[in-house]
């Protein structure tokens, strides 16, 4: 049995392509041909031999559809209406290459075949109706987010902008009360910043228009300046930040900025989950990835820093820098990736949310989580940055014993 049904998707068939366009683009009108006919009747045409009536009735597209040559068919036909209410979007044809060959009982399971093929048909109509609904809605939030927060970042610009002015002094000197006032202000205001630049890159990226200016950078300054923006809230919630990181890193051929909001949103991250009296330890390793001959694997060997090597430590405001020193490879074989983890010591993932952590809007529901807030973009958006770069990221957690959430870059070839 060959079944064909006149929305033009056809059986198997191998045809030339012209013949293939032009089969395809032809269109179904009320009363023309077998399938027009029953169409405009609402109701099925069975043909009991094909030898008699394939040129009366223009069965020849619809031969021609089914894989045959109309001049050498022989056999029994059904044309059915797929009805759908008052709708009738198709035909659903059925050939058998016997005469007489569609008895009471075929009829009646070709018409249930029919109803089948509308529920189908419906089915398919209506996802495809709700994905360019879907489409339609992503694409106006989308603007409206890169609306909105093209028209805030102006006036918080001016806000920074005279909060420095007013913290370095330009408009009198401020005694320690009102230097601590305006300092919090400040920081509140970055962090509004802060959510509209993942606002701006979440827009950005789903116009495919995120691209990253990229330059000869160094990891520290850019830990730094980051943490510098949430030192405040870690001293407001009595967590102490430490930095640890080696004295010589290897260079990065990547976007400062975003890089610095890979930082800001994962120590930001860390704090929210991190109970009082807590602590979040920022660090970097040198991976050095070893490259072998064509068709093996690469081996990753991880340079940690040496235990007793002389460490340099230094206090500064509201967290701990602690400097190493650690010397490169000079080995042309060796290609350096830089391991950059955030550790907290806060209550933990589960293991099964250690994938979906890192998808929009996805947030571990539990009464911590409620208290923490947060729109569920920063570990998506941390995410989306690390792989532009071309690197990666994942955690590590338990229930109980905090996270560590790793991001490895690839470094700068000498």
């Amino acid at each position: 049995m060959q079944i064909f049904a006149s929305q033009r998707t056809r059986p198997d068939a191998v045809r030339e392509p012209e013949e293939q366009h032009r089969l395809e683009h032809v269109p179904l009108q009320p009363g023309e041909g077998i399938d027009g006919r029953v169409i405009q009747s609402r109701r099925p045409v069975v043909i009991e031999d094909l030898t008699q009536v394939v040129s009366t009735l223009h069965l020849q597209s619809t031969l021609q559809w089914l894989g045959l040559e109309p001049e050498h068919t022989t056999g029994s036909l059904v044309c059915l209406p797929l009805l759908d209410g008052e709708r009738c979007p198709g035909t659903l044809t059925l050939y058998l290459p016997a005469l007489h060959a569609f008895t009471t009982e075929r009829l009646a399971q070709c018409a249930l075949f029919a109803e089948q093929a509308v529920l189908t048909l419906t089915s398919i109509q209506q996802a495809r109706a709700a994905q360019i609904s879907k489409e339609q809605q992503e694409r106006k939030q989308a603007h409206f987010i890169s609306l909105i927060t093209h028209e805030l970042r102006s006036p918080l610009n001016a806000i920074n902008g005279y909060l420095e002015l007013a913290l370095s002094g330009a408009g009198g000197e401020l005694n320690t009360e009102q230097f601590e006032f305006v300092q919090r202000a400040r920081s509140g205001s970055e962090q509004l910043y802060s959510i509209l630049e993942d606002l701006l890159l979440i827009s950005r990226a789903d116009a495919g228009h995120l691209h990253l200016n990229r330059d000869i950078i160094t990891l520290p300054p850019v830990i730094e300046n980051a943490v510098e923006e949430l030192e405040l809230t870690a001293a407001d919630n009595g967590i102490v930040i430490e930095v640890q990181i080696p004295r010589q890193l290897p260079r990065l051929y990547a976007d400062a900025v975003r890089l610095q909001q890979i930082l800001r949103n994962l120590l930001n991250n860390a704090l929210h989950f991190t109970p009082t009296g807590g602590h979040v330890l920022i660090s970097a390793t040198v991976e050095e990835r070893e490259i072998e001959e064509a068709g093996k694997e690469e081996t990753i060997k991880t340079a940690e820093i040496v235990e007793g090597a002389e460490k340099d430590t230094k206090q500064a405001t509201g967290h701990v820098v602690s400097v190493a020193d650690e010397s490169d490879s000079d080995d042309e074989r060796i290609q350096k990736v830089i391991c950059l983890q955030i550790r907290d010591s806060g209550r933990g993932i589960a293991p099964e949310y250690h994938q979906r952590i890192f998808e929009r809007f996805y947030q571990v529901k539990g009464e911590e989580e409620l208290r923490a807030g947060g729109q569920g973009l920063g570990l998506a958006i941390v995410k989306m940055i690390v792989e532009l770069h071309g690197g990666s990221v994942e955690v590590e957690s338990q229930p109980g014993l905090g996270s560590t959430f790793l991001c490895r870059l690839p470094c700068l070839f000498s």
